[in-house]
């Protein structure tokens, strides 16, 4: 009996000092594999003469599945590509960490498990060779060379996590890259749908927002087809749709957020292969949510910076520095054109009769029926105050007039009614012609301004072209 123990408390110790040797290599290297790799080497080295082969299986975080990380023969140690089940490995191994020793079909092995506490972590499976058959005491003697090796894959399962952490950031590092570039990009988010089909594999990925019609716009892109989609529907048509379809089909819904308020959402789904997604693709794409409000958001505000930069906000009208810097490229390609220079007649007696609130309204009407009256290639622009310039692109100066003459009839038959009080106006308007009256925007400019004198002094709410 003193023999036995002395055997089983030598066998323990060698045992032990194997795992410390083995758990150091884990430590050490620093691609996992690496580690992974020597570890393998050392134990079937101290096992070969009595395991023909050894298997690594891990289990990610994953209850019914184990998946065969690593093992080694006689011929060499390979990356494992086998999932098995664990239904398939007896319940002592995952409730009770117990190690066991198995008669099968095909032969004889040890199973030990790996655990962290009640965590269950994998197993390491010895193949016993054909002529051994362990001792009695074989698997009570693994149980401390089980504990340091448990100790040692959870280190290595945590750094496993943390470098696909680290890749999921990476990845959203590239990705945002990629989306820093879209902010001021037309149809940004057709652009967005297509980096996330080819980047991350998605089969189908739909951005939606909500108007001030409480009605949503959707943009639908499907894996594998170059063509995105684009549906108008109402808000709840959109929930009714989601919730229906939704219910069997993979997939992850976050919201879109600006400024704190949800103005859409992103929904990405494998309804065509209906494959669930890996807790690595939902965590890439919850850390890629936030990303995706910025940029929405970032979006939205340089959108506005731009239109603040382009747009006269009480008209909607173009602003002068945008107008003059198209002006300028669009008279190098142009064989004609016209301006129509605009102002009203003693619209300071409406600021001073009414207050520059019932002004800016009245200024605020002027632009809409100005861009009522023309077409969608005319450029329309507020100068300041109550002046307006129109530079009408491939127009000679007897359809300009006709132009001019649409607007000032509309102000003069149909008087402006704000908060009960009906205003009539009238306006005037000078006209000059490229490229027969001057070939530069300056001149061009001066002689419409000019003319637009010229129609004031011969009576108000009238036209005068250079040419007369």
């Amino acid at each position: 009996m003193g023999d036995n123990v002395k055997r089983k408390s030598i066998n323990t110790f060698v045992f032990s000092m194997l795992a410390v040797k083995c758990t150091k290599m884990l430590y050490k290297y620093r691609k996992l594999k690496n580690g992974l790799y020597n570890m393998m080497i050392a134990m079937f080295k101290f096992f070969k003469p009595h395991f023909s082969e050894i298997f690594l299986f891990l289990n990610y975080e994953n209850k019914d599945v184990l998946k065969e990380e690593m093992y080694i023969n006689d011929k060499g140690c390979f990356v494992g590509k086998n999932i098995i089940s664990i239904n398939h490995i007896s319940k002592k191994i995952t409730e009770k960490g117990e190690i066991l020793y198995r008669i099968y079909e095909r032969g004889k092995d040890i199973i030990i498990p790996l655990m962290s506490g009640k965590k269950f972590l994998g197993i390491i499976q010895l193949t016993c060779r054909d002529d051994f058959e362990p001792p009695k005491s074989y698997c009570e003697d693994l149980k401390i060379m089980q504990e340091i090796l448990s100790q040692g894959i959870q280190y290595l399962i945590s750094r496993i996590k943390i470098n696909e952490i680290s890749g999921i950031l990476k990845k959203i590092s590239e990705i945002n890259k990629k989306f820093i570039s879209l902010i001021e990009t037309p149809n940004m988010e057709k652009r967005l749908i297509r980096i996330l089909l080819e980047e991350v594999g998605f089969d189908r990925v739909i951005i939606y927002f909500f108007d001030e019609n409480e009605r949503a716009i959707l943009y639908v892109g499907i894996f594998g087809k170059r063509k995105i989609l684009k549906y108008r529907v109402s808000q709840k048509k959109l929930k009714e749709y989601i919730y229906e379809n939704y219910k069997e089909i993979p997939h992850i819904h976050i919201p879109i957020e600006i400024n704190s308020h949800q103005k859409g959402g992103v929904i990405v789904d494998n309804f065509l292969t209906l494959i669930e997604f890996t807790d690595e693709i939902k965590e890439f794409f919850l850390e890629l949510a936030t990303e995706l409000s910025l940029l929405f958001e970032n979006s939205d505000l340089f959108k506005n910076i731009k239109r603040e930069a382009i747009f006269d906000h009480l008209t909607g009208l173009y602003r002068p520095k945008y107008f003059y810097d198209r002006i300028d490229e669009e008279l190098k390609f142009l064989e004609k054109a016209a301006f129509i220079y605009i102002d009203f007649d003693y619209f300071k007696e409406i600021n001073d009769t009414y207050g520059h609130l019932t002004g800016d309204k009245v200024l605020e009407i002027a632009g809409k029926i100005i861009r009522k009256n023309l077409r969608s290639t005319d450029i329309p622009c507020r100068l300041g105050g109550d002046e307006f310039i129109i530079f009408l692109p491939e127009m000679d100066r007897q359809k300009a007039i006709k132009v001019a003459n649409r607007i000032l009839f509309h102000f003069k038959n149909h008087p402006i009614i704000i908060d009960q009080t009906k205003l009539e106006l009238s306006l005037s308007a000078g006209i000059s012609i490229f490229p027969d009256d001057a070939k530069d925007r300056e001149t061009l400019l001066a002689l419409a301004d000019k003319a637009l004198y010229k129609a004031k002094e011969m009576g108000r709410g009238t036209i005068f072209s250079t040419e007369n």
